[in-house]
């Protein structure tokens, strides 16, 4: 088991070997906040010896620690239903340094205390403490709330991912779970086992959330299994197949377990979330077909706005799907080129459906691919347009090299060599000095662009989530005072934490760093060989006579005014127009055909 950086009060930890029977089982239910200060049960007393045993001079006596009386359990839980958070969070604390963890109200205590912190902001420390009510389980009724505050933890905010999900949830067995508890912790710990590679434990995690979903859903799956096996036109195919997934979509509704708002968790996102999970596995193992219609199947599903995140992450690997087997299709058959243009119309309708946070890294994701989809569907205007709204400063620091490479391919499909040439040297402008500093075998880390990129990674960018939020509550612990117990011990458990993901971050960059290097050498190549193409197509002779004798017609004319640039705007943010904007550039492709 992994050290504990939290440390309460000094205490030693081998006293929660006392079983449960030792303890006082009379311990009144939570209250609410509009609930009065319960009347808390007095220990029992200790029944006098029936005979004093006679002293003994050769041993020192032991020292006690002063112990802190109920009274301030009691005066903390008022304070709390007061909403005098801080005040709750100094006599909580001062009740679990003062009393070993088989006093009757420590369990009570750090829960109450876990709660306190999170109002309070502190949202790690908080999470530390609803670990030990967890992982202890030695009073049960606490148990699902304090999985459905964990819960929240690990969905909303930055959190430390192997001490809660890892440690806690997957190495833990938590018996008998209210149906919205056990969604949560079956399908994390169906992750973990996906993870591992232990592909039959998690499918038996995932089919746990929701027997009745998974049973229904198995029917349906083996009844279309062969459906589209041998159809010429695949989209129609899975439009069939989406059709009979929508015979189920009500199934699991989150409406239908608990408002998450309200701390309760969605059982049927977490159904949903799984099926996911089980389709990303299913489709690196190469089962392309079967992972599209689960895709399907949760794309379609009917969820709560709050919910909505794994059906966006469907439609997203949807798009992503249509568009890869577009681009593998043949050029020289014409059925294949039929459904190859209606494969990226369809990718282009599921990007349109993505929903992602306005002017962010993912937003200039989506934007990129599909640029890639509307210069493969032959739109280079379109295409054009979306790479020159990523000259936004708002996305000009995400790493994206590759855009110089599609935007060099968009000029040379339009016979704008000058203007190929000049895109493809633009990488070596803008990259330079990180391409010499990689070759003078230079760390990556240490050039300021490349450290950027890295940051830009999936598992780096979490961890420093997580360090920047570690950072922001251990700069509040000074409303507490200086000098204080609580104060002293959460400076503590943020020291330990803080160092501990500094470390950990550094792991992350220096492996997502070595991927940013290859990558830029990678394009730097690609770069490379676009200029020598458009060279070549430069010099190549040409037939006269042959080809087209004139300009295609122009689009629409530009109103007076505005010589670069004009939008038409109808109630929008300037931002929503980005999806349309079209970049007026002609074909010079005209006139004579080059000599193949």
């Amino acid at each position: 088991m992994r050290k504990r950086a939290l440390q309460l009060g000094g205490l030693v930890w081998l006293a929660l070997l006392v079983p449960t029977s030792a303890r006082n089982q009379d311990a009144p239910p939570p209250p609410s906040e509009a609930e009065p200060v319960p009347d808390l049960v007095a220990p029992a007393e200790e029944a006098a010896p029936a005979e004093e045993a006679p002293p003994v001079a050769e041993t020192a006596p032991i020292e006690q620690l002063p112990s802190v009386g109920e009274e301030v359990f009691k005066e903390g839980v008022a304070k709390f239903n007061g909403k005098s958070y801080q005040a709750a969070a100094t006599k909580f604390y001062d009740y679990i340094a003062g009393n070993e963890p088989a006093a009757d109200f420590y369990e009570w205590a750090e829960y109450y205390l876990a709660r306190t912190l999170k109002e309070l902001g502190y949202v790690h420390a908080a999470a530390e403490y609803y670990y030990n009510v967890a992982k202890t389980r030695s009073r049960p009724e606490l148990l699902p709330d304090t999985l459905r505050a964990i819960e929240n933890i690990v969905r909303f905010s930055p959190h430390d991912e192997e001490l809660l999900v890892y440690d806690l949830i997957a190495g833990s067995e938590f018996g008998e779970l209210p149906e919205d508890v056990r969604a949560f912790v079956e399908y994390s710990q169906g992750l973990v086992d996906l993870r591992d590679g232990q592909y039959a434990w998690a499918a038996n995690h995932f089919a746990s959330i929701c027997p009745n979903c998974s049973n229904r859903l198995g029917r349906i799956e083996r009844s279309t299994e062969n459906l589209c096996e041998g159809d010429a036109r695949p989209i129609e195919c899975y439009n069939k197949t989406l059709n009979q997934k929508l015979d189920v979509e009500k199934i699991c509704e989150s409406t239908d377990v608990g408002d998450v708002q309200q701390g309760q968790i969605s059982g049927c996102y977490y159904f949903y979330r799984g099926r996911y999970a089980e389709g990303v596995d299913v489709l690196k193992r190469g089962r392309e077909t079967a992972a599209r219609r689960i895709f399907m199947e949760v794309a379609a599903a009917k969820l709560s706005d709050i919910d909505a995140e794994v059906a966006n992450d469907a439609r997203k690997a949807l798009a992503r799907l249509y568009f890869e087997e577009g681009a593998r299709a043949s050029q020289e058959d014409e059925v294949a080129r039929a459904n190859r243009q209606e494969m990226f119309e369809t990718a282009l309708k599921f990007y349109e459906k993505v929903t992602v946070p306005f002017l962010s890294h993912e937003e200039a994701l989506i934007f990129l691919e599909k640029a890639w989809v509307r210069f493969y569907a032959g739109d280079y205007r379109g295409a054009m347009g979306i790479l020159v709204s990523l000259d936004a400063p708002s996305y000009r620091d995400n790493f994206k090299p590759e855009r110089f490479i599609l935007q060099a391919l968009i000029y040379k499909g339009l016979c704008h060599y000058a203007a190929a040439k000049g895109a493809a040297r633009e990488y070596r402008r803008r990259y330079g000095d990180a391409l010499d500093a990689l070759r003078q075998k230079r760390d990556p880390l240490a050039h300021p662009v490349l450290r950027s990129a890295a940051l830009q990674g999936p598992q780096a960018k979490r961890r420093l989530d997580f360090l920047r939020a570690l950072q922001r509550e251990r700069d509040m612990i000074e409303r507490f005072g200086s000098e204080t117990p609580i104060a002293v011990q959460l400076a503590r458990v943020y020291d330990l934490k803080v160092k501990e993901t500094v470390r950990e971050l550094e792991v992350d960059l220096n492996e997502e760093g070595k991927r940013v290097a290859d990558v830029l050498l990678d394009y730097e190549e690609q770069a490379r060989l676009v200029d020598y193409e458009v060279a070549l197509e430069v010099f190549k002779r040409l037939r006269a006579g042959e080809g087209k004798t004139a300009l295609p017609p122009p689009e629409k004319s530009v109103p007076l005014g505005s010589r670069d640039v004009y939008y038409v705007f109808d109630g929008e943010y300037w931002n929503d127009e980005l999806h349309d904007y079209r970049f007026r550039i002609e074909s010079r492709c005209f006139g004579e055909e080059l000599v193949q």
